[in-house]
């Protein structure tokens, strides 16, 4: 699903949310892509798509784009408990995160990169944090 530059804003992040919360299409899914590009959800916006997302649990191959939204430091609290809550899914076998030219910073990305290795099943794993200032603290996180 790519919302890419639509300028959803928290109501649009709201009615996303119900979507995928509601609708039972949703949770019988094996493979999911939810690309939103350069919609500056901030964290505002962030929150009630990863709940919308928590609900996903069938789950073999999911796809995560926030590529240029605004998301900062305290991003990374949303971010990480999302990972928790998703980690219990035990199905899931691929993960691709991509928060490209964001400011989640050492701090945010350490909050993320800690619940990564929650993730029992997986074989494989992409995770793009180009711009984001990990720095050696978040890389640290990560190993």
């Amino acid at each position: 699903m790519s919302l890419d530059s639509t300028k959803i804003g928290f109501n649009g992040a709201l009615a996303l949310e119900l979507r995928l919360s509601r609708s039972p299409i949703f949770r019988t899914l094996e493979s999911f892509s939810l690309s939103l590009i350069h919609n500056n959800l901030t964290d505002e916006g962030l929150v009630p798509i990863l709940d919308g997302l928590k609900n996903l649990g069938n789950l073999k191959s999911f796809k995560l784009i926030l590529l240029s939204n605004g998301l900062k430091e305290s991003s990374g609290q949303p971010l990480g408990d999302f990972l928790q809550t998703f980690s219990k899914n035990s199905k899931l076998e691929e993960l691709t995160l991509n928060f490209y030219a964001n400011k989640l910073g050492p701090v945010g990305s350490t909050k993320m990169f800690t619940q990564l290795s929650n993730f029992k099943n997986l074989k494989s794993l992409t995770l793009d944090m180009y711009f984001n200032n990990v720095t050696h603290e978040g890389a640290e996180a990560l190993a």
